[in-house]
């Protein structure tokens, strides 16, 4: 199957997303000092919006103390896949029918890959990604 090319533009700005981005926590004292060197975890960097919504929706069902869901999604194979997909080689992941999706709504709402909100942090302007995304 043959992607479109607007198609294969978000997939890139997808994958500079991804790269660009990642979950970082530090842990920081907590206000209310329940035990002696307690701390909490804080996000300082966030994964991309579409990416964090991809991994709530195909959580895992192994049981955790916490509620943060755990995912069957593992980063590796999500870049993977969308390397595949932006070269024009079929793929056989089960990801990508929901990663082809994503990119569908992305040029559906018809705004430039490079001109996303969430779409690049500074580390991502001299990427590879982002001159496949925004060629200018």
């Amino acid at each position: 199957m043959k992607l479109p090319p607007e198609i294969i533009n978000e997939l890139s700005a997808m994958l500079g997303e991804l790269l660009a981005s990642r979950l970082t926590v530090i842990l920081v004292p907590q206000r209310i000092r329940t035990n002696e060197g307690g701390c909490v975890r804080v996000a300082i960097e966030k994964n991309a919006h579409w990416y964090r919504e991809f991994v709530a929706a195909y959580s895992s069902s192994r049981r955790r103390r916490n509620l943060a869901f755990d995912t069957r999604i593992k980063r590796a194979n999500t870049i993977r896949t969308l390397s595949v997909l932006i070269a024009g080689r079929p793929s056989q992941s089960q990801y990508a029918p929901h990663l082809i999706r994503i990119a569908r709504r992305f040029a559906a709402e018809n705004r430039p890959a490079c001109g996303r909100r969430d779409a690049f942090t500074s580390s991502a302007w001299a990427s590879e990604a982002f001159d496949k995304a925004c060629p200018f």
